[in-house]
C-alpha cells in the first residue's frame, strides 16, 4: 500500500515517514475529544519572528496549517541533512522572515489580491498625454544615444586589433579620435534625455496632485468617515509620486535598458553569433527570478504604504489634538505608539532589504556564471584562430551592455510591480463616484416664485442613519415644515438630531428614504453648488483657516469680497472692535484651526462670514453659545436685522435665543414631540416647560449669588466684630450639610427626557436683587412669563418665599403664587 501523500505510479521511492504518536486524549488542550468546542487558538500562536503586538493578538490565525506542520516534521525527522530537508528549511525560513503572510493579511487584505494588468499600465500612459511633447523627443534621443554608445565596443575591438596585429600608429590615432567624439556625443545625449524626462515628471506630479486633491474635496462625508487622515495625506503625496516615478523614472529605465539590451545583443550577434547563442542559455533563469522577486516587491509596496499611512495617522492626530495630549499627560504614551509603528516600518524595510539583496545576489551569481562561461568558450575560439582578440574584447563589451540592459529590465519589472500597488490606490480615489454628486441637478431663477414655496424648507417622512453607524437610526419618519421668512428654533437633548436636519438640508448627507425640499424642490434634484449658495451656516464650533481675518470672512463669497464689505459685516457681528485692536488688523493671521483667536471671537467672525454670504436660508447652530452677555446682546441686534425676510433654523439651548422664535420645535430621540410658540408650549407644561424651568433655575442661582455677594461682605464684617462671634463660628462650622433636593419639573408624561433635575446645593436666600430680577424679567404682562416665573416660585423654600412676599408688589405676588399653587408660610392660600 502506498504511503500517504505519494502519488501512485510516479516511479519515485516513497520518502521516509516518521510515525509520531498523537497526544493522549486527556492531554489535548482544545477539548475536542470531550465534545467541547476548541478554545481560542490565538494564545498558542508562536511568536517567532513576529512583532510583540502581532503575537499578542487573540484573533490571530492558527500557528501553522497541517501541511506546514508536516513539512517541518519531515525536515526535522531524519531529512534535515538531505537536499530535500535543506530546501524545506530554506522555504520555511523565507516564509517566516520575508513573506510575513500573517501580517500581510492583517494590514492589506484587499490590496494583496490585486493583480497587475495592462489596463492600469495603459491608463497611466494615457494620463501622460500633456507631457508627450517632452517624452517623445526624449525617447527618440535615447534611441539615438544607444546607437552612439554601440560604437564604443566596436572601436575598442579595433583598437585591440591594432595593438596586437597591425600596430599602425595612424590607425591608432584615428580610432582614438573617434572614441573621444562618440563619448562626447553620448554624454550630451544622456544629459538632454534626463532633462526632458525630469521636466515631464515635474509637470505630471503637479497635475496629478491637483487631480487627487480636487477628487478628495468633491467626495461625500462617508468617504472621509471611513478613512484615516494619515491615509489621505499619504495618498495626496505618496501615491501621485509613485505614478510620477513610474512614468518618468521607471519608464526611462525601461527605455534605456531596452535600447541597451537590443543594441548589445545585435552587436554581440554581429561580432560572434556562436558566443551570443551560447549566452542565451541563462535567459530563462534570469527571467524567472525577475518575475518572482517582482511579485514580492509589489506585495510589500502595498503593505509598506499602508503602514506608512498608519504612522502618519498617529502623528497627525497627536499634533492636531496636542492640547488634549497635554491635558491628560499622554505624551509618553503617544511617543510609544509612534515608536511602535516606526519599529514595524523598520521590520518591513528589513523584509524589503532581504528581497532586494537576494535578487541582487542571484543576479550577480548568474552574471558571473555567464561571464566565466563566455570567457572559457571565447578563449578556445581565439586559441583556435576562429576569433581575433579585438573581436573577443568587443563581444565581451557588447555582452556587458546586453546583461546590463537585461538586469535593468528586470529591475524595471520590480519597480513596475511596486508602482502598480500605489497606482491601484490612486485610481480607486480618482474613479470613486461620490454618493452626493456635484454634477447634474438644476438651479432656480431668483424671480421664480416656485409655486408659492420659495424659501420654504420641508422634510417629509425622513429616515436616516449615519453611514459610519447604519444600525443606529437617527430619524424614523421625521416630518418638519419651516415656512418662508419664519424663524424656527429646534430644542432637545444632545443626540436628538437637531444638527442632522441642517446637514440633510445642505446635502452633506442624503436620507435613506423620504424627501428634504427647498423652494418646494427635493434637494437631490438641485445643483449642489446652487443649493449650498442658498444656505448660510454658523456652526457651534466655528472653523477658521490659517489665513488672515479678511480671508476667513470673505471665504463665504466666491471670488472674494472688498475690504468695505468685510468691515461692514464685522461691525454688524460686533467683531470690528477687537479686529481693529490687533496689530495687523484684518491682515492678522488666525493660525492653524484659528488658535490665535479666542472662542468668542471666532464665533463672531463666523457670524460675519454668514452675514456676508447673504443667503435666503440661515442656519444658526449654537451661534451665540460662546459669547458673553454683553457681546451676545450686541450680536442679537445684528441677527435680528439679518433674520428679517429669511427662513431661519435656530439650534440652541439658551432660553434667550429660543423664546423669540416664531415657532419652537421640541425634538427627542429623532422625533418631533412638541411644536408651537413659547407661550403655547409653556401652557402645555410638558417637555418645553421642563426645559424652561431648568433654564430659569440655573439663571436664578447665578443672579442671586451675584446679588448676594456685595451685601454679604458688610454683614460678615459686622458679625465678626459682634460679641460672641468666636463661639458662633464653631457652631456654624458644625452645621450639617444641606440635604439633597430632587425637583420634578415635568408634565407627568410617560416619556419626558427633560423631566427631573437633581441638585445637591440648597437655594441661597433671596436678596433685593433676586426679587427685582423676578419682578423685571418675569412681569405678568410678558407672554409666557407667568408660567415660567411660577416654575421658580414652585421650588422656593419657606424662608425664600417669605422674603419674596416682603419685596414683591401684592398683585404680582398673587399671580405668581396662584400659578405655582403655593401657600404663605402661615398656611394661607393666596
Amino acid at each position: 500500500m502506498a504511503a500517504p501523500g505519494v502519488e501512485l505510479g510516479s516511479g519515485a521511492p516513497p520518502p521516509t515517514v516518521v510515525d509520531v504518536p498523537p497526544p493522549p486524549v486527556a492531554a489535548r488542550a482544545d477539548g475536542a475529544a470531550n465534545g467541547v468546542a476548541p478554545a481560542a487558538r490565538g494564545s498558542t500562536r508562536p511568536t517567532d519572528g513576529l512583532l510583540p503586538r502581532e503575537a499578542e493578538r487573540s484573533d490571530a490565525p492558527p500557528a501553522a496549517p497541517p501541511a506546514a506542520a508536516a513539512g517541518r516534521a519531515h525536515a526535522s525527522a531524519g531529512g534535515a541533512c538531505t537536499p530535500v530537508g535543506i530546501m524545506v528549511r530554506i522555504y520555511f525560513w523565507f516564509k517566516k522572515h520575508v513573506l510575513m503572510e500573517e501580517i500581510a493579511r492583517d494590514l492589506a487584505p484587499e490590496e494583496a489580491k490585486v493583480k497587475a494588468d495592462l489596463v492600469t499600465v495603459r491608463r497611466i500612459w494615457q494620463m501622460s498625454g500633456p507631457e508627450m511633447k517632452l517624452i517623445l523627443p526624449g525617447t527618440m534621443l535615447a534611441a539615438f544615444g544607444t546607437l552612439v554608445g554601440m560604437a564604443t565596443p566596436y572601436l575598442t575591438g579595433k583598437y585591440m586589433d591594432v595593438l596586437t596585429v597591425s600596430q599602425n600608429l595612424d590607425d591608432f590615432r584615428h580610432i582614438f579620435k573617434l572614441m573621444i567624439v562618440f563619448s562626447i556625443w553620448s554624454t550630451l545625449l544622456g544629459f538632454t534625455v534626463g532633462m526632458l524626462f525630469a521636466f515631464a515628471g515635474m509637470q505630471l506630479t503637479q497635475r496629478l496632485r491637483n487631480l487627487v486633491f480636487s477628487r478628495m474635496l468633491h467626495q461625500d462625508m462617508e468617504f472621509f468617515e471611513k478613512r484615516r487622515v494619515g491615509e489621505l495625506v499619504s495618498r495626496l503625496g505618496a501615491d501621485s509620486g509613485v505614478i510620477q516615478g513610474l512614468l518618468t523614472g521607471t519608464f526611462i529605465t525601461l527605455l534605456n535598458n531596452s535600447f541597451t539590451l537590443v543594441g548589445g545583443l545585435i552587436g554581440a550577434f554581429l561580432t560572434c553569433w556562436r558566443l551570443a547563442a551560447f549566452s542565451m542559455i541563462f535567459v530563462p533563469l534570469i527571467t524567472f527570478s525577475s518575475a518572482f522577486f517582482g511579485m514580492l516587491m509589489r506585495r510589500f509596496s502595498l503593505i509598506a504604504m499602508d503602514a506608512s499611512a498608519k504612522a502618519n495617522e498617529i502623528a497627525v492626530e497627536s499634533i492636531f489634538y496636542v492640547h488634549v495630549v497635554h491635558m491628560f499627560g499622554q505624551q509618553a504614551a503617544e511617543c510609544a505608539r509612534f515608536a511602535d509603528r516606526i519599529r514595524y516600518n523598520i521590520e518591513l524595510s528589513k523584509r524589503v532589504m532581504y528581497i532586494k539583496t537576494a535578487f541582487s545576489s542571484l543576479t550577480g551569481i548568474l552574471s558571473t556564471c555567464v561571464n566565466l562561461s563566455l570567457m572559457y568558450y571565447g578563449a578556445s575560439l581565439v586559441i583556435t584562430h576562429q576569433l581575433s582578440v579585438g573581436s573577443m574584447v568587443a563581444f565581451q563589451m557588447y555582452m556587458g551592455m546586453g546583461l546590463s540592459g537585461y538586469r535593468g529590465f528586470a529591475g524595471f519589472y520590480q519597480g513596475l510591480q511596486g508602482a502598480l500597488g500605489g497606482s491601484q490606490r490612486f485610481f480607486e480615489l480618482v474613479d470613486r463616484v461620490p454618493a452626493v454628486s456635484h454634477e447634474g441637478g438644476r438651479s432656480i431663477d431668483s424671480q421664480d416664485p416656485c409655486g408659492g414655496l420659495r424659501n420654504h424648507v420641508h422634510l417629509h417622512d425622513v429616515h436616516f442613519a449615519y453611514p459610519r453607524r447604519p444600525e443606529v437610526g437617527i430619524f424614523r419618519g421625521l416630518s418638519l415644515h419651516v415656512p418662508a421668512g419664519q424663524t424656527v428654533a429646534l430644542v432637545g437633548p444632545s443626540g436628538s438630531g437637531k444638527s442632522t436636519i441642517a446637514r440633510l438640508l445642505a446635502r452633506v448627507y442624503d436620507p435613506q428614504s423620504g424627501s428634504v425640499c427647498l423652494h418646494g424642490v427635493d434637494v437631490s434634484h438641485l445643483q449642489l453648488d446652487y443649493l449650498r449658495s442658498q444656505i448660510a451656516w454658523v456652526e457651534q464650533e466655528p472653523v477658521l483657516f490659517s489665513r488672515s481675518v479678511h480671508e476667513n470672512v470673505a471665504y463665504s463669497r466666491l471670488g472674494g469680497a472688498s475690504r468695505a464689505d468685510v468691515e461692514r459685516v464685522c461691525r454688524l457681528a460686533n467683531a470690528h472692535d477687537f479686529i481693529a485692536a490687533f496689530e495687523k488688523g484684518y491682515a492678522t493671521k488666525c493660525g492653524e484651526r484659528g488658535v490665535q483667536i479666542s472662542g468668542g471671537q471666532k464665533q463672531r467672525i463666523a457670524i460675519a462670514r454668514a452675514l456676508l454670504k447673504d443667503a435666503p436660508v440661515l442656519v444658526l447652530d449654537e451661534a451665540t453659545s460662546a459669547l458673553d452677555s454683553a457681546s451676545e446682546d450686541l450680536v442679537k441686534d445684528a441677527l435680528a436685522k439679518l433674520l428679517v425676510g429669511r427662513t431661519t433654523i435656530v439650534i440652541a439651548h439658551r432660553l434667550s435665543t429660543i423664546a423669540g422664535a416664531d415657532r419652537i420645535v421640541v425634538m427627542a430621540q429623532g422625533k418631533v414631540v412638541e411644536t408651537g410658540t413659547h407661550a403655547e408650549l409653556m401652557a402645555l407644561g410638558r417637555f418645553y416647560a421642563s426645559f424652561v424651568s431648568r433654564q430659569i433655575s440655573s439663571q436664578r442661582d447665578e443672579q442671586l449669588v451675584a446679588a448676594a455677594a456685595p451685601a454679604a461682605a458688610p454683614a460678615a464684617a459686622a458679625a465678626a466684630s459682634a460679641p460672641g462671634a468666636a463661639t458662633a463660628a464653631p457652631e456654624a462650622a458644625a452645621a450639617p450639610p444641606p440635604a439633597e433636593i430632587s425637583v420634578d419639573t415635568g408634565g407627568g408624561s410617560a416619556f419626558d427626557p427633560m423631566r427631573s433635575v437633581t441638585s445637591t446645593r440648597s437655594p441661597p436666600p433671596i436678596a433685593a436683587g433676586g426679587a427685582s430680577w423676578l419682578a423685571t424679567e418675569h412681569a405678568p404682562g410678558a407672554p409666557g412669563a407667568l408660567p415660567a416665573a411660577a416654575g421658580v416660585v414652585a421650588v422656593l423654600s419657606a424662608e425664600q418665599l417669605t422674603d419674596l412676599i416682603r419685596r414683591l408688589p401684592r398683585a404680582q405676588l398673587l399671580a405668581l403664587l396662584a400659578s405655582a399653587g403655593r401657600t404663605s408660610p402661615t398656611g394661607e392660600v393666596l
